[in-house]
């Protein structure tokens, strides 16, 4: 054990270095993925450009305690947001940013408090941000970022698999805040490199004295990414799955300027090895020069806020003290507490909901039968429905009983209005034809009616959704929508951007689209649309927004939308809308330059086994236009070809 002196120029130097405890500056942005603006990302990295949304700066309300702490969090769920523990332990507001150009920005803020933190033995820290005052939860609205683990079909975290996927040399990237002198403001800035150790030393590393890195586990990693004052905090990504890999950052470079080094932990040691100390003491352990930095390790203040507002994380309020030590104790790979609480809010209530298996902490919500379980393909999520026929069975003879496949009861529905239920599947026709859903306050015996050719029109408040099946068959399930008739696919939410991807076929988040802040509404506040652009192989023309995921329970339809040029080129160039739904509807449209016109394709024939929307241009090599505000109507065919009330469409 060290002397006390030694502790306090211990902590004192790490004061030095964790950037975020005070500001340092970038006297000029670095280009080339070096410590450039993210909006130069943009057309470049359509996953890099998502993930960005999620990013805020983050800075302590309490000024008059911690004077200049900002540092850089990030959303992983629609109120939860990580950033580093030495950030100190307090009320935060947190601003997203998005750019509409070089240098015009769109902002939000968001009102944060802190659930949890690990200091001084980790630095991790936990927030719950709220909604805004038109009810709108940051990461429902920005977006989310998830984790780079290996997940079980039990659903438990496999560590020693997910902390492989840290290597030497791996490329990786971080979204990060900080000023621009040379340019003036505050910016998000991209940096790209490589990890460069997986067994440093540092500080936040677990074992030893919670002051020292010297009798600490080797278990840090190191990389060669760009880092400054604003960077504290930040999580690293990977660049090929676009998921993050590293903890909250702990240490950057000291330079003023900035440069390339960073150290911290990975998150799936953080999740198996930090620990939560007593929440209504200071750690006992803890050296002299160590204490009085944060408040207590649990925010009980917090606690209190969400329990008035029926956020209730237990049945018990002094059930509080079972977050004390580690962080995911039941090794799902999630937070214990983000689980808990976000259990009891429930989803936002929105007119769109997506669920593609693809995000753990949503995964965790869900209630699975014994014969369906979350398999993953790479990071790509999915439900798998076993076989249960016997080896010597071909046919499928049917269950005299449904079996559960998959149920959610947070929805959080709105009751005056109808919905309705798309859900893309494979399996044998036997297999889909069996699916069965119920949304009610329902039970499995309550199994509905099938999804081919059918749609709900009307739900109780509080509506779960349940799937089931009378078939023996397997089958897989890549996503499941929920969503009003009369929604309008803006792309002003994540749920709502994640749907679009860059090729044609399931599933959506394998390629995702380009979606930038140029939305038709944009001069009053953020506004997304979908980025169309002039792709080609071998001299075709390539579709470079699609989905194939909208519900359309009508036979025939008018389907509108909007279009604009971002790229300034004069002139009218031309756009190409498609629908495949058995059939192929097509129209062919001009484009103008910042004007935003209205087009529709008039008495679209859709098949009832779902449908493909896709846009494209044959215009010139390098042609971009925006698309928003796409609305699927009925209208004039609803009296003769609207579906009977129970019916729900199908993919």
């Amino acid at each position: 054990m060290r002397s006390k002196f030694h502790a306090l120029v211990m902590v004192t130097l790490v004061g030095l270095f964790l950037t975020g405890t005070s500001v340092a500056q970038i006297i000029t942005e670095v280009p080339n993925g070096v410590a450039e603006r993210v909006y130069f990302q943009y057309d470049v990295d359509a996953q890099v450009t998502l993930n960005s949304y999620a990013v805020a700066k983050v800075t302590s309300q309490s000024t008059s305690t911690w004077p200049d702490t900002s540092c850089t969090g990030t959303m992983v769920g629609p109120n939860v947001m990580l950033t580093a523990a030495h950030c100190h332990g307090d009320r935060k507001t947190a601003v997203f940013r998005a750019y509409v150009s070089e240098n015009n920005q769109r902002m939000e803020s968001f009102n944060c408090d802190y659930l949890l933190h690990t200091w001084p033995e980790n630095d991790f820290a936990v927030h719950w941000c709220f909604a805004n005052a038109s009810g709108e939860n940051p990461g429902d609205k920005w977006g989310y970022v998830d984790f780079e683990f290996d997940i079980l079909p039990n659903g438990q975290l496999n560590h020693n698999r997910s902390r492989d996927f840290v290597q030497p040399d791996d490329d990786i990237y971080s979204i990060w805040w900080n000023p621009l002198t040379d340019i003036g403001g505050d910016h998000l800035l991209y940096s790209e490199g490589q990890i460069t150790d997986i067994f440093a030393g540092l500080w936040a590393n677990p074992g030893g004295d919670p002051c020292s890195q010297d009798d600490d586990d080797k278990i840090g990693i190191a990389s060669n990414v760009w880092g400054a004052g604003g960077a504290s905090g930040s999580l690293q990504f990977s660049s090929i799955t676009g998921r993050s890999l590293l903890a909250p950052l702990s240490i950057a470079s000291a330079d003023a300027a900035g440069g390339p080094s960073r150290t911290t932990s990975s998150l799936v040691d953080m999740l198996d090895y930090a620990r939560i100390w007593d929440a209504r003491v200071e750690n006992p352990l803890t050296p002299p020069g160590c204490k009085g930095r944060l408040g207590p390790y649990i925010n009980l203040r917090a606690l209190q806020t969400l329990w008035d507002d029926d956020i209730r994380f237990d049945t018990n309020w002094s059930n509080f003290t079972k977050y004390l030590g580690s962080l995911d104790k039941n090794r799902n790979g999630v937070v214990d507490i983000q689980e808990d609480l976000e259990s009891a809010a429930g989803e936002g209530s929105r007119d769109f909901y997506y669920f593609d298996f693809n995000s753990q902490r949503l995964n965790v919500q869900g209630a699975y039968g014994p014969s369906a379980s979350v398999n993953w393909l790479g990071h790509l999520g999915f439900l798998m429905i076993d076989d249960l026929r016997s080896p010597d069975q071909s046919e499928d003879e049917g269950l005299a009983s449904p079996r559960l496949l998959f149920h959610h009861t947070g929805l959080n529905l709105d009751p005056t209005s109808p919905y309705t239920v798309l859900v893309n599947s494979r399996g044998s026709e036997a297999a889909e034809n069996s699916l069965r859903v119920c949304m009610e306050e329902c039970q499995l015996e309550d199994f509905g009616t099938s999804l081919r050719d059918t749609s709900f029109s009307e739900f109780p408040a509080g509506g779960d959704i349940l799937l089931s099946s009378h078939s023996q068959a397997p089958a897989l399930i890549w996503d499941v929508i929920v969503s009003t008739p009369d929604t309008v696919f803006d792309f002003d939410t994540g749920d709502k951007r994640r749907i679009w991807s860059r090729r044609s076929g399931p599933p959506a988040g394998l390629e995702p689209a380009f979606i930038w802040p140029q939305g038709r509404t944009v001069g009053r506040g953020v506004d997304w649309a979908g980025i169309v652009r002039d792709v080609r192989r071998d001299g075709e023309i390539e579709f470079s927004l699609v989905t194939h995921l909208v519900p359309i329970p009508y036979d025939t339809v008018d389907i509108c939308f909007y279009v604009r040029g971002v790229d300034g080129s004069e002139g009218q160039q031309t756009g190409i809308f498609r629908i495949v739904s058995g059939t192929t509807n097509e129209i062919l449209f001009d484009i103008e330059d910042d004007i935003w016109n209205e087009v529709c394709l008039e008495g679209a024939e859709i098949a009832a086994d779902g449908s493909e929307l896709m846009f494209g241009t044959d215009a010139a090599p390098g042609f971009r236009y925006a698309v928003d505000d796409i609305s699927i109507n009925i209208g004039q065919y609803i009296k003769e070809e609207a579906p009977q009330d129970g019916e729900i469409a199908n993919d």
